[in-house]
């Protein structure tokens, strides 16, 4: 998606009364344990954890690994995302440290002020409501209706919460970094086109393993904007 759909795409959802506010703005940091530059990004996604207005996620990318330290919490799936942003975005290549925020703009991880400004930028927009409904041992998403038809994909994603890695090789090496909310999956849940949807949950998709939390994100098909985002929260917890 261009810039310049990205920007028709956000006016017209501004104008659409069907989608609620009041969300935290998606901060996707996409970093690596073996790159010198990321760990003062890493810090600021500490920072960014703390915010109620942020839903900061770490995607840790495998193509540092050939400095000869294995990041122990990359997937090739999450240099396949960050990839997809660069078409998406219109960029050139892709970089450690990057931010992307809401799918619809970028920068440099360790560049506070700049990605503050975006945060602040994104935080108004409008987006589809998503609910998480409990009733009778069941549970599912609730997405709400808008008038302006178009495909996105519901994903649940798993991360973990913290974990502190001490790093053996690399640029590194000797440094021990606390990684937060640190993406282990991303599981599609369904499709959205628009329409009022109930997207059923299973007890897996509820249940979070010790330090680890889920949230729902709706992202417009072909790595567009988030439209929506939500923290599944386990009830047994």
């Amino acid at each position: 998606m261009t810039p310049a759909a990205i920007a028709a795409f956000l006016f017209l959802i501004c104008a659409a009364p069907a989608l609620a506010s009041a969300r935290p703005v998606v901060v996707e940091l996409f970093t690596s344990q073996g790159c010198s530059s990321c760990p003062p990004a890493d810090a600021y996604l500490r920072k960014l954890v703390k915010r109620t207005d942020v839903l900061p996620l770490a995607f840790h990318v495998d193509y540092w690994d050939r400095l000869g330290w294995k990041d122990t919490l990359d997937d090739p799936s999450f240099t396949a995302r960050q990839r997809g942003y660069a078409a998406s975005l219109g960029l050139p290549n892709v970089y450690t440290p990057q931010m992307v925020i809401d799918g619809t703009s970028e920068g440099v991880g360790n560049e506070e002020s700049d990605i503050d400004g975006k945060i602040a930028r994104a935080s108004g927009n409008p987006s589809v409501d998503i609910r998480l409904v409990e009733q009778d041992g069941s549970a599912k998403l609730v997405l709400a209706a808008s008038p302006r038809k178009t495909k996105a994909t519901l994903w649940l994603i798993r991360y973990r919460k913290a974990a502190n890695v001490t790093i053996a090789r690399g640029e590194n090496r000797g440094e021990t970094i606390l990684y937060m909310n640190a993406v282990r999956d991303m599981k599609p849940l369904g499709a959205w086109t628009g329409s009022a949807l109930d997207i059923p949950l299973s007890k897996a998709d509820l249940a979070n393993a010790e330090g680890e939390a889920k949230v729902a994100l709706l992202q417009m098909d072909g790595q567009g904007p988030i439209l929506g985002a939500a923290r599944i929260d386990d009830p047994n917890r």
